[in-house]
């Protein structure tokens, strides 16, 4: 790390920023002084035992990790990286001999480096602490490590979106304070978080009872988190280079979509050894689990196709040898998304089912493929543009769905309500839920339906748009 902050210029910078040696130093050294008088304070003090003391400090000890690695240091990375790109200081760094890589690695390593001192001073005292209980130095050391691994991982994702929002932090905050308030449910609704979210497995970081062994689901989630915290620095590093450079190409769309799929369907296999316990659940049905894994993988399919549909539309003053075509973006998005079945319900893994799957995630992604080429072709904003076409596909249909039910009379006989109609099957969400749910219905009319609207995409481009369309300029 001594390399990323004190031979790199962007590093140097922000350390010289926070102030060098003589304000972390002093800053760092007050409050190890402070909690650490604290806590040996309230264990002799006391009348209590000081074991119940030190026993109180190791947990509090685990809350400020978090609290200065998860949210300081990530708040250090956004915020270094907002105040360069809003004051316009980000043009002269570009200037500078420095790789893009190298200057990412600066902002993340450099930036937040009193929130490593503060964590190395934690460290030291919890280790004290839980010497004191008895308790085994090395489940310390683990859960530091686990932790600090995530964090690290969560600062890539800020700063790859700080180069582009303000709101990079706020959302982070925002999903932290969600997940909360929810008791950590969308931990079980949604495959592959409860991978990626590593001091969250089995009884969590804050169970000393961890660290004993090094089981396998922490080197799998930290091997993830290395995998796609390497993808979001090297987006970072192309945001750092040039404001209008793509942050992924379709290689690396492809790549983090391979990667989601795989911890997806991690989880989904082995959901006993990756449960957060002692939290409520939302997907306890397996079905449901794997319907929001597999729209979950859809979505982000879109990424690589994006990249490409755009490389085609408006080529890159620099042009890669070789480039990734939308239509082999297309294939290959549709081959990786198509690789979650292995997770499937075993019972639902029928050859209709299977199929009726491939038939909605190849309408999904050819369909958003032409939707984004008519975006950039008419000059509109290509990220507005796909989110209209997915809120008009998506949800209205089954929002329509829903108010046609509701105007229906209830059935006794039926108490799971009734059938949905063609309307909620146009949707690739209601022709999921009734193809691997629990209430499974023909989605045939459906699944006709969305290929139809896939196929008008792709009639309005060669018919309509490219015999009379010039090449747009980018627009983001």
């Amino acid at each position: 790390m001594s390399e990323t902050v004190f031979a790199n210029p962007i590093g140097w910078a922000q350390f010289r920023l926070l102030g060098g040696w003589a304000n972390l130093i002093s800053t760092t050294g007050a409050y190890a002084i402070v909690l650490g008088g604290l806590m040996f304070g309230l264990a002799h003090g006391l009348h209590a035992p000081p074991i119940r003391t030190y026993e109180l400090f190791v947990g509090l000890f685990l809350g400020i990790q978090v609290l200065i690695a998860l949210l300081y240091g990530a708040g250090r990375v956004s915020a270094a990286i907002r105040t360069d790109m809003n004051s316009r200081l980000i043009e002269s760094h570009r200037l500078m001999p420095v790789a893009p890589t190298q200057a990412v690695l600066g902002y993340l390593f450099g930036s937040p480096f009193q929130a490593f001192l503060i964590y190395g001073v934690n460290y030291v005292l919890g280790a004290i602490a839980v010497s004191a209980v008895g308790m085994r130095q090395q489940s310390w050391l683990f859960s530091n490590i686990v932790l600090l691994a995530f964090c690290v991982f969560i600062w890539t994702i800020v700063a790859f979106f700080a180069f582009r929002s303000n709101w990079a932090i706020g959302l982070l905050v925002f999903g932290l304070v969600a997940m909360v308030f929810s008791r950590f449910q969308a931990l079980g609704l949604l495959p592959g978080l409860n991978v990626l979210l590593s001091p969250m497995i089995s009884s969590t970081v804050f169970d000393m009872r961890t660290g004993l062994t090094i089981d396998w689901p922490f080197g799998l989630a930290i091997g993830a988190q290395l995998g796609i915290g390497l993808l979001y620095c090297f987006g970072a590093a192309r945001r750092y280079r040039r404001d209008d450079d793509l942050g992924f190409t379709p290689a690396m769309g492809l790549l983090l979509l391979a990667m989601w799929v795989a911890v997806a369907g991690v989880q989904m296999l082995y959901q006993d050894e990756f449960i957060a316990r002692g939290f409520g659940r939302l997907g306890d049905d397996w079905s449901t689990e794997f319907i929001i894994g597999l729209l979950s993988c859809m979505l982000l399919a879109i990424l690589p196709i994006a990249s490409a549909t755009r490389m085609a539309v408006i080529p890159p003053r620099h042009r890669p040898a070789r480039q990734i075509r939308p239509w082999h973006a297309v294939v290959l998005a549709f081959a990786i998304v198509l690789a979650l079945t292995v997770a499937a319900p075993g019972r639902l893994s029928t050859r209709r089912n299977v199929i009726a799957m491939a038939v909605i995630v190849a309408s999904v992604l050819v369909a958003a493929r032409y939707v984004l080429e008519i975006a950039y072709r008419l000059k509109l904003w290509p990220r507005r543009t796909m989110f209209l076409w997915l809120l008009l596909t998506w949800c209205v249909p089954l929002m329509l769905e829903l108010v046609r039910q509701s105007f229906l009379d209830e059935d006794p006989l039926n108490p799971r309500g009734p059938p949905m109609s063609i309307l909620g099957l146009s949707s690739p969400i209601g022709a999921l839920v009734k193809t691997w749910g629990n209430d499974r219905q023909d989605v045939t009319a459906g699944i006709l339906v969305q290929a139809a609207l896939a196929l008008a995409t792709v009639i309005v481009v060669y018919a309509l748009l490219r015999p009379y369309s010039r090449t747009p300029k980018a627009r983001s």
